[in-house]
Order: structure tokens, then C-alpha cells, then sequence
């Protein structure tokens, strides 16, 4: 089950979330609650420890495809 954590408004229209969640479950894209994802918004799946990072409309893991 998808949770929001905390979240800082960026404009009046988007916010920088953070999202804990299974590996499972439905990841938001675009908007979450009627607010566009802000990049560097986090999400955490508590099943497998992997934290990703939202960029450029979608969730990237952090550590892959980074120097």
C-alpha cells in the first residue's frame, strides 16, 4: 500500500513528495492527489530497502546508471 510521508510545496500546482511502498504496489507518475510530482520527490519500498528518486516523469533507482 502506497503512503505518503511528508511533502514540501514547490509551486501551487506541484510538491516534492515522500512516498514509502511494496515492491508491488502501484508507483505514482505524473500526479499524485491532484499535485505534479516534483523531481527529487523519494519513494522507498519497505519490502526490498530500494530507495528511488522521481526524474524526468519517472521513478529511477538510486545507484543505477549513476557514476
Amino acid at each position: 500500500m502506497l503512503s505518503k510521508n511528508d511533502y514540501k510545496y514547490i509551486t501551487s500546482d506541484m510538491s516534492q513528495f515522500e512516498f514509502t511502498c511494496n515492491s508491488t504496489d502501484e508507483k505514482p507518475v505524473g500526479t499524485y492527489e491532484g499535485r505534479k510530482i516534483a523531481v527529487g520527490s523519494t519513494l522507498l519500498e519497505w519490502d526490498t530497502g530500494d530507495i528511488y528518486r522521481y526524474d524526468e516523469g519517472a521513478w529511477k533507482k538510486f545507484g543505477e546508471g549513476e557514476p
